[in-house]
């Protein structure tokens, strides 16, 4: 049986691949301009919390997630041109993390316009993916989406997931 190990902040294991990466705590202030004010309110509405309409309420929630273990939260970056920096454009997290039960759940995934359906996205989801099999030893990786938004129930099932059920 492989070891299973409790994700950490550390960077531990790179996740790099050619257009993006998922970064364990990045500063996520430049995110603000892809996921927060009154332009990208919209997609928050299927999440627990949010929308973030001003910096300060988007730093406030950063320095939050960045300080749980469960969610566990990773950025998403990826580049808007070739030769462009890699920016923060996207978030993913881990939570109900059980070691035990080799189980963990993929959850408040948010994408900005300059992500959604693009390879950087599906290159994102195989990152976290091999990260939660190959380098943490889960056997199970779970996600949980609202059945509201039709674009994350297609997702999942796109990348190989199989739905299970509704929760009530």
């Amino acid at each position: 049986m492989r070891n299973r190990k409790t994700p950490t902040r550390a960077v531990i294991y790179p996740l790099p691949g050619p257009s993006c990466s998922p970064h364990y705590d990045r500063p996520m202030q430049a995110s603000f301009k892809h996921l927060g004010g009154q332009d990208n309110a919209r997609p928050w509405a299927f999440m627990f919390e949010g929308s973030y309409l001003t910096i300060e309420d988007w730093q406030h929630a950063v320095d939050q997630w960045c300080q749980t273990m469960d969610p566990l939260c990773y950025a998403v970056l990826a580049k808007q041109s070739q030769d462009a920096e890699p920016e923060p454009v996207g978030l993913m997290s881990f939570m109900n993390i059980v070691p035990a039960h080799r189980r963990i759940e993929l959850e408040s995934i948010i994408f900005s316009s300059a992500l959604k359906r693009t390879r950087s996205a599906t290159e994102a989801f195989y990152l976290v993916m091999k990260h939660t099999f190959d380098n943490l030893g889960y056997s199970r990786l779970e996600w949980k989406a609202n059945h509201l938004n039709k674009p994350s129930l297609a997702a999942p099932e796109r990348l190989g997931f199989v739905f299970e059920g509704i929760f009530r």
